[in-house]
């Protein structure tokens, strides 16, 4: 058996990290750079998966808003959301693996 740290702990570790649902443009932009230069980076798989998620509402006071909502990446919605959906791109020849998720209702 090990120790897991606090979820306190694990927040505050995520908090520094942008994780928004949604694409992040910035792996896009390197995907199209890097694919012209390394040909190992087209030979790629979608993964995708989802997770049940607890309907709740929760603040978060370093952004100044709430967190919950059904959200694509374009902007959130009213209803709760309850269920994430995860995709995952993996390179088949190298060590490499792009993740973003959407959460939906």
């Amino acid at each position: 058996m090990f120790t897991l740290p606090h979820p306190s702990t694990i927040r505050k570790w995520l908090s520094s990290i942008e994780c928004e649902p949604g694409f992040l443009e910035e792996v896009l932009l390197f995907l199209k750079q890097e694919v012209s230069k390394n040909s190992w980076l087209q030979d790629c798989s979608l993964v995708h998966d989802s997770m049940s998620l607890r309907k709740q509402l929760v603040w978060e006071p370093d952004k100044g808003r709430y967190a919950g909502n059904v959200d694509f990446g374009t902007g959130e919605n009213s209803e709760l959301a309850t269920e994430a959906l995860v995709l995952m791109i993996v390179s088949l020849t190298r060590q490499f693996k792009w993740f973003f998720l959407c959460q939906q209702n």
